[in-house]
């Protein structure tokens, strides 16, 4: 998603997905032994000869990233439906990135500062030559149904379609780790920062719902298109269940706590484990 999790420079859980590295005390074992996520990552591994600062996971889960200081290693796993197959790896040479996700179109965005001026690329095939998209600074990436909205310190908001071509612009608060996730068909798009959500709708960024229900501190989109799970503070203490179109809520109990995302098409939810995705299960059960 995206993922996005901004979350090597920011937490972008993005779907697709983009998530650094949480405080959960997971190895490079646990993240090859993953049901779900086990070969793509041994291929990354094999595939990314340099520490890893982050990851993207496509919508369809078909395709994973990690990218370091230098390079970027993409592998796509068999779309077989038993599973089979071993993972296809590819590394792209592009320094400095610090965000990556996927668009639900399967190209791969990417934020790197290279030099004075960080620059927004893409790449629509694994084994293609990244091509930049042009002069701009996102904290956090997160994929669209179609393209993809990243968000700047300054709080500018902007996306871009599937082409890499300027589509839209809105304004956030501006914050130093702005969170973006994109919901389960990518219509909608949530920016968490300073202690308030954001949500937009995808084509136009026209605003849907901006408001602090509490203290928020991060957001999943739930498989119901409209609904989101929203902890709040101090220290997630609580949370809420909120229909992002309609304002109902209710108050929830979370099964965990992990900052995860949900893999669209998948319909399951991808973790940090290592700098890689490991699957997690549902964050929330509601009373």
């Amino acid at each position: 998603m995206a993922l996005a999790v901004s979350m090597a420079a920011a937490a972008t859980l993005g779907t697709a997905i983009y998530l650094v590295n949480t405080s959960l005390p997971y190895l490079v074992d646990s993240a090859a032994a993953d049901r779900q996520f086990g070969a793509v990552n041994r291929c990354l591994i094999s595939q990314l000869r340099e520490p890893r600062a982050g990851f993207a996971v496509s919508a369809d889960g078909i395709k994973v990233a990690a990218f370091g200081a230098n390079s970027v290693a993409v592998c796509t796993r068999s779309s077989r439906s038993d599973g089979g197959g071993s993972p296809s790896g590819a590394l792209l040479s592009l320094p400095g990135v610090t965000a990556a996700s996927f668009d639900f179109e399967g190209t791969l965005w990417l934020a790197a500062a290279r030099g004075p001026h960080p620059e927004l690329w893409m790449a629509p095939e694994a084994a293609g030559k990244p091509r930049t998209v042009g002069v701009f600074a996102p904290l956090a990436l997160v994929g669209l149904a179609e393209g993809l909205a990243a968000v700047d310190a300054s709080g500018r908001l902007a996306s871009f379609t599937s082409r890499g071509a300027p589509s839209a612009s809105a304004v956030v608060p501006p914050g130093s780790s702005p969170l973006l996730a994109s919901n389960s068909d990518g219509s909608l798009l949530s920016v968490v920062t300073e202690n308030a959500i954001h949500v937009f709708r995808s084509t136009n960024l026209a605003p849907v719902r901006a408001e602090s229900p509490c203290q928020a501190e991060y957001l999943w989109w739930l498989p119901d298109r409209t609904r989101a799970l929203v902890a709040c503070g101090p220290n997630s203490a609580w949370a809420l269940v909120i229909d992002v179109v309609t304002g109902e809520r209710e108050s929830a109990t979370p099964l965990n706590w992990a900052r995860s995302a949900l893999i669209p098409r998948l319909g399951t939810y991808v973790q940090g484990c290592d700098l890689l995705p490991c699957s997690v299960e549902p964050p929330q059960s509601v009373r």
